[in-house]
């Protein structure tokens, strides 16, 4: 049975009934969305003031119903899903606003690697008006692939060849982004504010950094540098820079950000739930390097007790209800 998340204070015991209900469909596989089934989600929508999403497996299951607000909803952690890089599911939600897939639904759409994103317009009598949809393209930039808007009842039902094409796709953009012998690959970050640029280089600093990754294993295959006033206390980097990054690690198959600074753990942990990527700083990149040079049984253990004492305040379950906002 889909779960149901989201903004559901409020909501009537039919409402919700509804809601649960909807879960319990059957989208065809071969279409994005049937018209059956996107009048109900566009009536209820409507009479909500609410966004309503559901994420739809390649076999036509429902997976999650999600309310929002009048605005956006909110995806819920998907690591429970496929662990390919492609997660075979497809994200179909209304607007209220009449307006066609948002900023956030695209990075959605590419960030958790869903296959495709479709927004459904309402009417002024809470019918479906227009449908907007977005094909996810592995390599390519800005990681998606528009389609024009369509009407009510000429949505194409080709859903299942697009998405053999799509594996096929994937397959050969993995096979062209491999590292040899199955080494990470990363993404090198570096924010330098005028104080730290004084103390040293940025160039010099990346280049080290990029040298540690070396010795400790790693593919360097882009580099970002960032120079801020001040550090942002949350994220180091802007949003901006932040979705960037995020595209361009979907982009060159990279699995882990490795920054030039230390992080404290919220920044860590904030991080990776944006981006979705294994987070290093420079201290655990020489602490792994240590580790994988250790020989004897004691340095072994003390190298395991740094990292240990290190990665402390850096566990922590990701938010299971908030793991993505999409507009």
């Amino acid at each position: 049975m889909a779960r149901l998340t989201g903004n559901l204070n409020r909501l009537k015991p039919a409402q919700l009934d509804r809601l649960k209900k909807l879960g319990q469909r059957k989208v065809r596989p071969e279409a994005v969305v049937s018209q059956e089934f996107a009048r109900q989600i566009t009536v209820l929508s409507q009479e909500l003031g609410r966004q309503i999403g559901v994420l739809v497996d390649r076999q036509g299951h429902i997976l999650d119903t999600m309310v929002g607000d009048d605005s956006r909803i909110w995806i819920p952690d998907l690591s429970r899903e496929r662990s390919q890089r492609l997660r075979g599911i497809r994200l179909i939600h209304t607007h209220l606003k009449r307006e066609p897939l948002t900023e956030e639904d695209l990075m959605d759409l590419t960030l958790l690697r869903l296959d495709a994103a479709c927004a459904i317009t309402i009417d002024e009598h809470g019918l479906p008006e227009m449908f907007y949809c977005a094909y996810i393209a592995p390599g390519q930039s800005p990681g998606y692939e528009l389609e024009p808007p369509y009407r009510p009842g000429r949505l194409p039902e080709d859903l299942n060849e697009r998405f053999a094409l799509l594996d096929q796709v994937f397959r050969r953009f993995e096979d062209s982004t491999r590292s040899s012998g199955g080494r990470p690959r990363a993404i090198l970050v570096g924010v330098y504010t005028p104080a730290m640029r004084q103390k040293r280089s940025p160039q010099e600093s990346m280049d080290e950094l990029n040298e540690l990754c070396n010795t400790a294993g790693v593919d360097a295959v882009q580099t970002f540098v960032q120079n801020r006033n001040h550090l942002d206390p949350g994220t180091v980097l802007g949003s901006g820079k932040i979705k960037e990054i995020a595209i361009a690690g979907v982009q060159q198959n990279a699995d882990t950000l490795v920054f030039d600074m230390e992080l404290a753990p919220a920044q860590a942990i904030r991080l990776s739930n944006l981006t979705e990527m294994k987070i290093l700083d420079r201290t655990q990149l020489i602490l792994d390097i240590f580790a994988r040079n250790a020989r004897s049984r004691d340095g072994k253990l003390q190298v395991e007790l740094a990292q240990l004492r290190y990665l402390k305040g850096r566990l922590s379950e990701k938010d299971d209800n908030m793991s993505r906002l999409t507009g």
